[in-house]
């Protein structure tokens, strides 16, 4: 029985793409029409138009979210509570570690209720050229063009679309990848940089750029008329999530996969840490770099801990290994002028994320911090209000995260067969009425 299914495994694989195409044929251009014909309602009521055009969006996106679950892909969800954000002004971190991750991360957006049709992302500008790429334009999200000679207009693109898209449009969640690509495409590029400026060798992650994060939250976290970061303002930046997703063994899966289904069925971790906007030091260059690398140091930590137990320990990450130059885990002694120069000449940016290159702060020990910095967090914690009852941040109750972090991610199986029925009806209708135009041209 076994050989026989074996031998059954390469027809399975066949169907299965030949699904995924005919499932673009029928729903990319039945989106696009549908755009197409209810665009008058913009022009009268664009609120309205926006609400139409994200059902639309959340419809498209829980079909290609089937294609993962489908397939046995499912996903584990873990860490910070974040069911109370769904609709917080919240900008979304993603490490990225292959073509999958963007199919993986609509499977889980898409069982979120109506999170889809308030979610930007930010992606390269490749992607415009993509079969996707059209949907994304419709729908409002925006494209990196990569390149240092690009840098600094990509970043006035960016500010000017927060401004006037995403702001006016009230969307909620805008999801970044930080490191500006693939793992596998920017590890060597990220160790060199590491090893240069004396900071922690990453096995599991690549260093973060700064231009896009800085440019987004200098945009939309809310300030006072002093320059600085409030808790919270109407429709501003409210969270940041830092999002962690784990493949088993450390071995991603990519889109050919996800699309034939040919490895074995296996779970995806997905973990979450939650900051609030007034967490994240921004207002000063320097301080944001050195968040941003301990982030990424505290998330390469989890990964490897991860891989090595199956299990998310935060308070075990211990974040990379030390550079030989750094036997004590600290910088070396850098000319304070030349660490700028140096990190631009040593971090390509062809693979194309808005870096600006480091400050001098990137010269000193993440670990490194003064007794007064020190004092200060711990006196910020003690006077830090406790949620109450509504307070989006409440943490999970002991059935909730015994629920959260062993069962997967679930779809539910009606609402997609739904979804595909009207796609199917739609497209069938449009070809009916494009059918009869011709007809009517035709006779005439």
């Amino acid at each position: 029985m076994d050989s026989v299914w074996r031998m059954l495994q390469p027809v399975r694989w066949v169907l299965r793409t030949l699904a995924v195409l005919l499932n673009n044929l029928y729903c990319i251009p039945t989106y696009v029409a549908w755009m197409f014909l209810v665009h008058p309602i913009y022009y009268i009521n664009p609120k309205l138009y926006w609400i139409v055009e994200g059902e639309f969006f959340q419809w498209l996106l829980t079909c290609v979210g089937f294609w993962s679950y489908s397939a046995g892909y499912y996903i584990v969800e873990s860490g910070d509570n974040i069911k109370n954000l769904m609709d917080e002004e919240t900008l979304v971190l993603v490490n990225h570690q292959s073509t999958s991750d963007v199919p993986l991360l609509m499977h889980n957006f898409s069982a979120k209720n109506t999170l889809l049709q308030r979610l930007n992302w930010i992606m390269d500008a490749v992607f415009q050229y993509t079969n996707f790429g059209i949907v994304s334009t419709l729908h409002g999200d925006f494209f990196i063009n990569a390149g240092r000679d690009r840098r600094d207009a990509s970043l006035k693109d960016l500010e000017s679309y927060l401004k006037n898209i995403f702001l006016p449009r009230e969307r909620k969640w805008l999801v970044l990848f930080p490191e500006g690509g693939f793992l596998r495409k920017r590890k060597d590029a990220s160790k060199r940089y590491a090893e240069k400026m004396g900071l922690p060798n990453l096995e599991h992650v690549t260093l973060p750029r700064l231009g896009a994060i800085q440019t987004i939250i200098n945009t939309l976290a809310p300030t006072t008329d002093e320059g600085q970061t409030r808790r919270s303002a109407a429709g501003r930046l409210k969270y940041v999530i830092d999002m962690t997703i784990a493949y088993p063994d450390g071995d991603p899966l990519d889109l050919p996969t996800i699309v034939t289904g040919y490895r074995t069925p296996c779970k995806i971790q997905m973990h979450y840490n939650v900051y609030r906007i007034d967490e994240v030091p921004h207002q000063n260059e320097d301080e944001l770099q050195k968040w941003l690398y301990d982030l990424y140091i505290k998330k390469n930590g989890m990964l490897e801990h991860y891989y090595a137990t199956g299990i998310f320990e935060p308070e075990l990450a211990t974040g990379g290994s030390k550079p030989e130059s750094a036997p004590n885990g600290r910088a070396p002694a850098v000319p304070e002028g030349d660490v700028v120069d140096r990190a631009r000449e040593s971090l390509p940016d062809n693979d194309g994320y808005l870096s600006r290159g480091v400050s001098s702060a990137t010269a000193k020990s993440i670990e490194n911090q003064s007794s007064d910095e020190v004092e200060l967090e711990e006196r910020s914690k003690e006077e830090e209000p406790k949620c109450d009852e509504n307070c989006a941040c409440e943490p999970l109750t002991d059935d909730e995260r015994r629920e959260y972090g062993s069962n997967y991610l679930r779809m539910d199986l009606l609402r997609v067969s739904l979804i595909h029925a009207m796609f199917i009806t739609s497209t069938l209708f449009h070809c009916i009425v494009i059918g009869s135009v011709y007809q009517m041209y035709m006779a005439d």
